[in-house]
């Protein structure tokens, strides 16, 4: 998840290119697909299937308040929502 955080980082930031949201979305899901191989071989389509929606309520989250994204604590606990 570090590295959605990361890819998330270097795609949403201030000053970033443009959004690209299907390249985007399209290199989240390859990682949610590893994730979930690693968790369960053959959970990988399972798993991308099962976060699908996170890129774009990142990016939503992110417009909303870009501060999320200063910390990989802060914008997990963004996407989980309050304790």
């Amino acid at each position: 998840m570090r590295a959605f955080d990361a890819l998330s980082v270097e795609t949403l930031r201030s000053g970033a290119p443009p959004l690209d949201i299907k390249a985007y979305e399209s290199r989240a899901y390859a990682m949610f697909h590893a994730f979930g191989e690693a968790r369960s071989p053959g959970g990988g389509p399972g798993m991308a299937d099962h976060l699908k929606l996170i890129p774009r309520q990142v990016v939503k989250i992110v417009k909303d308040d870009p501060k999320v994204l200063d910390r990989f604590d802060t914008c997990a606990d963004a996407m989980v929502g309050p304790k």
